[in-house]
């Protein structure tokens, strides 16, 4: 499953380790609904930062914003979402087992769009803080999935080349960001179908977390 010669695999967050996309598609749809904004297909936000997303919705709506305004969408958002979250943690059932074989084999890092808190709040739950050799999350870049900034930070703190690496990502932003740091990709199915045709930046699409290890 894994391309000889790999060296570390990047891991985005939601929808691949934390099972997390009805919980925010639930967040957004509350926050649009009382801020008498328009609801958007969940697919269209996934992989992608918060602030980012309010902006351009704010925007398209031809509505007069500050940067307050975008922060408490964002803040408000993201408030719900832990709740939500915190009561009923969504971790999925293969991570810890998954992320420790593969952590034996190679560098594995953490790369996810979503807030400095709601990574920590996974890492708690999920208790592999400590096996992460790198964690990256969105407030740690200037521009979000689908900019590849993230994949080229991650890169650069393993210290290792495009091609030496691996990421395993479910929405469409996430893997446009890791073609275009030139990274292989394993694009993992979920809630949110993707219609992705294979090609040959995308090494496989699996189902289950166990699939990546099923060779060890």
């Amino acid at each position: 499953m894994i391309p000889t010669g790999t060296k570390g695999i990047i891991f985005d967050m939601d929808g691949v380790l934390w099972l997390s996309n009805r919980i925010h598609a639930q967040a957004f749809s509350q926050v649009l609904a009382a801020n008498r904004l328009p609801e958007v297909d969940y697919r269209f936000l996934a992989g992608r930062r918060t602030d980012q997303i309010f902006r351009e919705l704010l925007r398209d709506q031809g509505r007069h914003y500050s940067e307050q305004e975008v922060q408490r969408l964002t803040q408000q958002k993201q408030a719900l979402a832990r709740e939500l979250l915190m009561a009923n943690p969504p971790v999925d059932p293969q991570c810890s087992e998954v992320i420790l074989a593969l952590s034996r084999r190679m560098k594995v890092a953490l790369a996810s769009s979503a807030s400095r808190a709601g990574v920590a709040l996974f890492l708690q739950v999920s208790g592999l803080a400590p096996v992460f050799s790198v964690v990256l999350c969105g407030d740690d870049v200037q521009r979000a999935k689908p900019d590849p900034e993230i994949y080229l930070l991650a890169l650069a703190k393993l210290g290792l080349c495009a091609r030496e690496a691996l990421v395993v990502e479910d929405s469409i932003h996430g893997v446009q960001a890791a073609i275009q740091a030139g990274i292989p990709v394993i694009v993992k199915n979920g809630a949110i179908p993707l219609d992705i045709p294979k090609t040959p930046d995308i090494h496989a699409f699996i189902d289950r977390l166990r699939e990546l290890v099923h060779d060890a």
